[in-house]
């Protein structure tokens, strides 16, 4: 069991978390979890490259830090479709760099840039994709 859950199951309130922002602004439940992530500077690199997206303007630096490990981290290449239409798919995408392509029945519709998102967030509502 980690630290953070064994923290929040203690006997005594006082030694608990007293709210649940608390958990994310303490560094070891930040840092739990972070077999995917291999070097201190590779954790660095994807702060420094995320945090100053659009996407990520009302976050905090504690919220990003938060976020990285749920992430997962993914090169597209040229070519490559990330989802196509109709196809249901769970997850939310951010275009960290480069531009994507969105096309319908062959044609370009338009394209995404970098801080850009795009995904299923219907996933969490259960719609179907559109």
């Amino acid at each position: 069991m980690g630290y953070t859950l064994k923290r929040m199951l203690k006997k005594e309130t006082t030694k608990r978390y007293a709210m649940g922002v608390d958990v994310t602004a303490d560094p070891t439940a930040i840092f739990e979890g972070l077999d995917l992530v291999k070097t201190e500077d590779d954790l660095r690199d994807k702060f420094g490259r995320i945090k100053n997206l659009g996407f990520f303007k009302d976050f905090t630096h504690a919220d990003i830090w938060g976020f990285i490990p749920a992430c997962t981290w993914q090169n597209y290449p040229i070519g490559t479709y990330v989802i196509k239409e109709r196809e249901f798919d769970h997850s939310l995408y951010i275009v960290l760099s480069g531009v994507l392509a969105i096309e319908k029945n062959g044609s370009d519709v338009d394209n995404l840039q970098e801080g850009d998102c795009f995904g299923e967030m219907g996933y969490l509502a259960r719609a179907r994709p559109t």
